[in-house]
This record gives structure tokens, sequence and C-alpha cells, in this order.
């Protein structure tokens, strides 16, 4: 993908698409997993779930949609089969799986020694390509230090998205993959996060708290 452009490339998507999967045959059993998978098909053919919305104001709310799209109409396709706080629980599970696979793209590792081994020019030059992947947020980095890389989501589309589609409880299950990622998966990071967009706050203001690495 060009330095100038934004979008998930369709390998990734498979992956995370892929990952999702697995959980949803794995916690319900081939014939329910289908029948989800059916009735997401016959919602995505009825124009699920933006169908009923103007066209996108422009690329990153396109895309932003695509990106969430199948987690909404999971939603959906859930709630109709399973009792409410199953369906969420199995959706947040799928989301988790999704959203771990999508950071590992749009940020990779980090570490402490990679960020301290970079010029300051390498050094923007990451942050910025991180805050393109994040097409639907507007991101403030602020300054690396000893302890800490910090940065502030100033904007968010998805929880207007969600809402729009008349889910606004999926939005806060979309944050939580971000602690799993940086916390579990890369193992070097503490995710300290007092708020989200998507719980009400006014931003969401991160701070990758390093860990003494070995």
């Amino acid at each position: 993908m060009r330095e100038d452009r934004v979008g998930i490339p369709r390998a990734v998507e498979a992956r995370y698409s892929a990952a999702g999967a697995r959980v949803l045959y794995r916690m319900l059993g081939l014939r329910r997993a289908t029948a989800i998978f059916g009735d997401m098909a016959v919602a995505k053919l009825r124009g699920k779930p933006f169908g009923h919305l103007k066209p996108p104001h422009d690329e990153r709310e396109a895309l932003s949609r695509r990106q969430i799209a199948s987690a909404l109409m999971l939603h959906d396709a859930l709630k109709r089969r399973l009792p409410p706080d199953r369906a969420m629980e199995l959706l947040q599970e799928v989301i988790v799986a999704s959203t771990v696979i999508f950071l590992e793209f749009a940020v990779g590792s980090l570490s402490r020694s990679e960020i301290d081994a970079m010029s300051v020019e390498e050094r923007e030059a990451l942050f910025r390509r991180i805050g393109r992947r994040f097409f639907n947020a507007t991101i403030e980095w602020g300054e690396p230090s000893d302890a800490s890389l910090t940065f502030t989501v100033k904007r968010c589309l998805f929880p207007n998205l969600c809402r729009l589609a008349g889910a606004p409880e999926v939005a806060p299950l979309l944050c939580k993959g971000d602690a799993v990622y940086f916390s579990e998966v890369l193992g070097t990071i503490d995710l300290i996060r007092p708020e989200t967009i998507a719980e009400g706050g006014t931003c969401c203001p991160f701070e990758l708290k390093w860990k003494i690495e070995p």
C-alpha cells in the first residue's frame, strides 16, 4: 500500500474475518454458525447496516462503515438467535479476535528500544503511518518518554455509526481489543485509558506504559 493511501488490504480483511469465524464455529458449532452467516448474508443483500443512510461524506467514512459493517450485522443476527447476554458475550469474543489481527497490521510491534533508536523523522513517519491506518479516528500524538508512549483520539467515527445503525451498545465493544493487543499480545506494554468516546468520554487518551524489557 502506498504511503498516501488509506484502507485495509484485502488479505488483512480476510485474516480478521477468518479469526472471527473461527470463534463462531468453536462456540456455536457448524450448524448454528452457518445459520448466523446466512442471516448476515441476507442482511447485506437488504442493504444493512447503512443502506438507510446518505452516502459517506468522504473516503474515511466509507472505509469506517466497511470496517464495522460485519460486526453490526453479526450483532443483529446473534440477537435473533441467542439470549441477549450470550449474544453480546459472543460478539465481544469475535470483535476482540478480529481487532487483534487488525492491530497487528495497523500498529505492528512496538517496544521502548525500537522507539528510542529512531530518529525524530523516523518516529514521526511511524506515527503518521499508524494514524493513516486508523481512518476512523483523528489522533494527536504526545512526546515519547522513557516511561510511555501517549496519544489521544480526538474524534472517532465508530460510535456515531453504531448509533445510526441502531446499535449504540456495539461501540464500546470495539474498544476492548486494544487492551488485549497492547497488554497481552505485545506483552511489552500496559495500556492505560481512563475513558473512551464510545463510553461517553470527550476523547480516548491512550498511555502505552512500557514494561521492563528482558
